[in-house]
C-alpha cells in the first residue's frame, strides 16, 4: 500500500507520521521530507523505509516503494517534453 492510502484511510497528517517516525529515532526535519517521500521525489533510505514498515504495522513495505519510483519515473518522462526535431535547409535554392 502506497503511504498516501496509508495516511488517509487511518486519517493521518503528515506531521502524524513525522511524529511515528522521530519516535523510532529517525531524523525527520519537517513533514515536507515525509510527503516528498510518499509522492517520489525523494528515496528513502533503507532504514526509512523500514521505520514506515514499522509505523504502518507493515502495510507499507520495500515493494511499495519500489512501485511508487517506478511510477514517478515513467511520470516523469511522461512529462517531458520531446526535443524540438532540427529543421533541414530546403536543399533548393
Amino acid at each position: 500500500m502506497q503511504l498516501k492510502t496509508y495516511r488517509d484511510q487511518n486519517d493521518l497528517t503528515l506531521v502524524d507520521i513525522m511524529k511515528r517516525l522521530r519516535a523510532l529515532g529517525m531524523s525527520v526535519g519537517t513533514p515536507t521530507v515525509v510527503q516528498r517521500h510518499e509522492v517520489g521525489l525523494r528515496w528513502p533510505d533503507i532504514e526509512m523505509m523500514e521505520a514506515y514498515r514499522k509505523i504502518t504495522k507493515g502495510a507499507v513495505t520495500y515493494a511499495d516503494w519500489v512501485e511508487l519510483k517506478a511510477n514517478a519515473k515513467a511520470l516523469a518522462k511522461r512529462r517531458t517534453p520531446a526535443a524540438p526535431k532540427p529543421q533541414l535547409e530546403n536543399a533548393t535554392s
